[in-house]
């Protein structure tokens, strides 16, 4: 077989490709970067990453990191709740 052709393996049925003008001629396999995976289910988003979330606009930021630490920076950082809005921990520092 030459150097530029291979065969397509069972694993790779159902997989995305590329195909040149519509034609049936297989220009490569889309290979998916690793990243985060988000799962969709029509009612909410579920985005895992192993080490590190970030969600970042402008001067707003919140970090997720695997340890468990998460940290929420802004300009102004308004929290509000219907009910009780609590603020827990092994120790609280305000200001």
């Amino acid at each position: 077989m030459d150097g530029s052709l291979q065969r397509i393996e069972g694993v790779m049925i159902g997989r995305l490709v590329a195909l040149e003008d519509g034609r049936p001629l297989v220009l490569g396999r889309l290979v998916e970067p690793a990243g985060p995976e988000v799962l969709r289910d029509g009612e909410r988003v579920r985005v895992t990453a192993a080490e590190r979330i970030e969600l970042r606009v402008g001067k707003a930021s919140i970090i997720m990191e695997k340890d468990g630490r998460i940290t929420i920076r802004g300009s102004y950082v308004t929290s509000h709740a219907s009910a009780t809005n609590r603020v827990r921990g092994g120790s609280v520092h305000l200001n």
